[in-house]
């Protein structure tokens, strides 16, 4: 990636969770919204020493203009890293059923249990539910988007350049005992990811990774014991009460896919793992093309 495009994608990135936080702000929507500190370290598992290699990262991060400080030992995993400031953590449920509940109304409608099982052109329209919905431009957002349009050719063409994976997590209680409020991911590939939500009656963690292409491993119970045995290295005390997984959709050359994939019809897609934050810039850029603003990333991510 060229120095223009990683600085690009980097302003989209913080752009994104500044429109989160003043959405908040401004809506007075109650989902824990907090500006915390953030650490990329080096692998949880092996012994590799990183610190090069995170020494030159930081360095060219700083240089793009944004902070990015190197660390020899990051805390709770005391590896090296790098320190980034003012990163956004929320409850994302919290955030998602306020921003319907402001939504609905005045022209807006929200409707669950509809899937969308044709999507016709001249006029633009779709059916669902035995009804058929007129609009002027179509938004699909749905995780590995649906045909719409597109023509069968265009449409799996695209689908080869999506890779699915399967991600595992867990949430574990601990007692608290002065952790930072905080997140974490390292250098692994698949990488592990490691939350930290404080509270006055205890702490709780979400510890995530383990991640395999989708449909090429049988069992989840392996992927969970995994990472239950390498939380646990570094929060013995910690008491593990939920486990789930779901599917990440990344891209061949790991920015998402975001614009006009038939005439007015967007989609938005190839996030890795990167959900909130690009799914937010993906709105950003096609409310943008819509109303026919600039927009800084619509090149970028086409």
């Amino acid at each position: 990636m060229e120095k223009e495009e990683a600085f690009l994608t980097w302003k989209g990135g913080e752009s994104a969770i500044d429109l989160i936080e003043s959405i908040v702000r401004a809506e007075g929507i109650d989902c824990d919204f907090d500006r915390v500190t953030s650490y990329l370290h080096a692998a949880l598992e092996g012994n590799v020493d990183e610190s090069d290699e995170l020494i030159a990262e930081a360095k060219q991060i700083r240089e793009a203009g944004f902070d990015a400080v190197f660390m020899d030992a990051v805390p709770v995993v005391d590896r090296p890293g790098i320190r980034f400031e003012k990163q956004g953590k929320f409850h994302s449920l919290k955030y998602l059923r306020a921003l319907a509940e402001r939504v609905q109304g005045d022209g807006c409608s929200v409707f669950e249990k509809s899937e969308v099982t044709e999507i016709h052109s001249e006029p633009l329209r779709m059916d669902a539910n035995g009804h058929s919905i007129r609009c002027d431009n179509l938004v699909i957002a749905t995780h590995v988007p649906l045909m719409g349009n597109t023509s069968l050719l265009s449409a799996t063409l695209f689908q080869t350049k999506l890779v699915l994976y399967s991600s595992y997590v867990i949430g574990a209680k601990i007692e608290k005992y002065g952790l930072p409020n905080s997140m974490f991911w390292d250098t692994a590939d698949p990488y592990h990811y490691l939350r930290i939500d404080t509270a006055e009656d205890g702490d709780y963690l979400i510890f995530g990774g383990k991640d395999h292409k989708t449909g090429q491993m049988e069992g989840t119970a392996d992927s969970f014991a995994k990472l239950e045995s390498l939380l646990l290295r570094f929060f013995p005390a910690a008491i593990v009460d939920s486990r789930w997984s779901g599917q990440v959709i990344d891209s061949l050359d790991g920015l998402p896919y975001i614009g006009e994939s038939a005439k007015n019809q967007y989609v938005a897609t190839g996030f890795c793992g990167n959900g909130i934050t690009f799914g937010t810039l993906g709105a950003m850029i096609i409310c943008d093309s819509i109303c026919g603003r600039d927009n800084p990333w619509r090149d970028l991510f086409s």
